[in-house]
């Protein structure tokens, strides 16, 4: 049967022949075929859309290093730290009362800075008096209880101080070398151990004669004025 002649149909007309169930098994092919070869185009997209974000380390870095706190017994020697121009002082706690001290810097340099240094990193606190010399002196800042240990460092000593009197406060002498073992003298004339006279008690020897073996030194603090 011939088809009669006229203009061919157009795009629309050709539709609704489809979707009118002159070729609908033929339409829902097409359709099926049309959605499957589009979908993987998109699954890249909605992939990519979810993925996280890739993180490439920076070159040349270096991975942060803990230092531990140095404990007591492992302290550097201390540079110099005092100034010419100021005026120091120290403040010993004890449970009997406080004993305050005047530094003199200017004549023994070397051991009040070590003094000053030590005192600064809490070195003292907690520390005991381990030897009572009665009419001479009492002893105190060592590492241990029986004063031995050292804070893991030595130093040369000054070569001159000025002598021990009652209330000098001075750093203890162990084979030559100042550490951190400190005397008070609680009389005039030599105490009879070598050391560097740093200060001066000008309030408290009282309580520096007072204190015994094994009394704990609470803190001891340093003041500075200019």
């Amino acid at each position: 049967m011939q088809r009669k002649a006229g203009p061919p149909p157009t795009l629309s007309e050709r539709a609704k022949g489809w979707v009118s169930g002159k070729r609908p098994l033929a339409f829902v092919a097409v359709l099926l075929m049309a959605v499957l070869i589009a979908a993987p185009a998109a699954l890249p997209t909605l992939t990519n859309a979810n993925a996280q974000p890739t993180v490439t380390p920076v070159p040349d870095t270096e991975t942060p290093v803990f230092t531990p706190t140095p404990t007591r017994d492992s302290l550097s020697a201390p540079k110099m730290r005092l100034r010419d121009t100021s005026k120091y002082g120290a403040n010993i706690a004890t449970a009997k009362g406080t004993i305050r001290i005047d530094l003199t810097h200017q004549d023994a340099p070397l051991s009040t800075n070590n003094l000053v240094a030590l005192s600064r990193a809490n070195f003292y606190q907690g520390s005991t008096v381990y030897k009572v010399e009665t009419g001479k002196y009492i002893a105190l800042g060592g590492l241990n209880e029986d004063g031995t240990g050292t804070p893991g460092y030595t130093i040369d000593p000054d070569a001159s101080s000025k002598p021990a009197s009652a209330g000098s406060v001075a750093m203890l002498l162990q084979s030559g070398k100042v550490s951190s073992q400190l005397i008070i003298t609680t009389a005039d004339g030599d105490p009879g151990v070598p050391h560097v006279v740093v200060g001066k008690v000008i309030d408290g020897l009282d309580i520096v004669r007072d204190l015994k073996v094994g009394d704990k030194i609470n803190r001891l603090n340093i003041s500075e004025t200019r």
